[in-house]
């Protein structure tokens, strides 16, 4: 587990953790997805949070184009952006 009083976020995590989990949209998470190219501004930052341990890289698709990895949200970082946020 991770300690979760010690992990700084920018906004810009903030805003992908968010999407990630369909908060971008409400105060409900109904998914747990994020697909991007690891080398997109967006896949630096999902690396980030898999470095951070709160995002799993689950690998590119053979199904997706131009190579897309397929990220989620470690129940760690559930908890974190229900922290930060004020989510239930």
């Amino acid at each position: 587990m991770l300690d979760l009083d010690h992990i700084q976020l920018s906004l810009a995590e903030i805003d992908i953790i968010k999407h990630t989990l369909g908060y971008d949209y409400g105060k409900v998470a109904f998914r747990n997805h994020f697909c991007t190219q690891p080398t997109s501004n967006d896949g630096v930052i999902c690396e980030g949070l898999v470095t951070k341990g709160l995002m799993e890289n689950h690998g590119s698709n053979p199904n997706l184009v131009g190579g897309c990895c397929y990220y989620a949200c470690t129940d760690d970082c559930k908890t974190l952006i229900k922290r930060i946020c004020g989510f239930k």
